[in-house]
Order: structure tokens, then C-alpha cells, then sequence
């Protein structure tokens, strides 16, 4: 019986300390683990009466000297995705929006990131939102 008690105390402050602990680690935001020269790369896209307004967001790191962006707007028709526009940018620290005329159909965002810190490149995708527009 006594042992069993040990054995009760001793778990007891295990858990203790490991939740003393807990609250002095810092979450970490998914995108911090991602990009090692991005901090933050969104883009989304809506369409109001016709018009879709596709938007970007990059934020870079610090000592991230370039980030180039292109931000493609798609659109699916016959089983397959397919280009329907997309905009350029350049800078370390951005937040674009761009608008086109669409027609009814479905429509997808997604942008490609590559970001230069050191000499160094780091390149990868970001997939944005789908939307349908049924027209006016």
C-alpha cells in the first residue's frame, strides 16, 4: 500500500511540474516552420458582380533581402484547370490586390513565392482559396 502511494506522488508531481512548464513555451505559428526566409504568404480571391479581386500577402524574415511573386487566377472548365490571368510583384514586405472580369464558372488562387536571404533561394507554392461565381 505504501508503495502504491510512492508511486501515486510521484506522478502527481510529474504532472505538476510538466504543466508549470507549459505555459512559458511559445506557440509557434505554422508558417514559422514552413518558410526559412518567409514569415507570412496568403492569397485568396472573391467575386462580386463579375468582378474577382484576388489578393496577396508576403511578409519576409528578417535578413530576407528579394521576394518575387506570381499570383495565378484559375479557372475549370472541361474537367481541367486552366490559366485564366495572373500579376508579377517584387518586394520584401507586400500586400497586393489586383481585379479582372470574370464570367459565371469556378475559379481558384494559388501564387509561387521564391525569397533570397544571403545568396541563398527558397522557392515553394501557396495554394489560395476556390470560389464559384454563377454570374450575374
Amino acid at each position: 500500500m505504501k508503495r502504491k502511494m510512492q508511486k501515486s506522488v510521484a506522478v502527481l508531481v510529474c504532472l505538476i511540474m510538466f504543466f508549470s512548464v507549459l505555459p512559458s513555451v511559445r506557440r509557434i505559428k505554422a508558417d514559422e516552420l514552413r518558410y526559412q526566409y518567409v514569415s507570412d504568404a496568403t492569397c485568396s480571391i472573391s467575386i462580386t458582380s463579375g468582378t474577382a479581386t484576388v489578393v496577396s500577402k508576403v511578409k519576409g524574415r528578417s535578413g530576407t533581402t528579394s521576394i518575387s511573386v506570381i499570383v495565378y487566377l484559375e479557372s475549370y472548365y472541361d474537367g481541367e484547370w486552366h490559366s485564366y490571368n495572373y500579376w508579377t510583384y517584387s518586394g520584401v514586405n507586400q500586400n497586393n490586390s489586383d481585379t479582372t472580369t470574370v464570367g459565371a464558372g469556378i475559379y481558384r488562387v494559388w501564387m509561387s513565392v521564391s525569397a533570397i536571404s544571403g545568396g541563398n533561394t527558397e522557392t515553394f507554392n501557396v495554394d489560395g482559396n476556390m470560389t464559384w461565381y454563377l454570374g450575374n
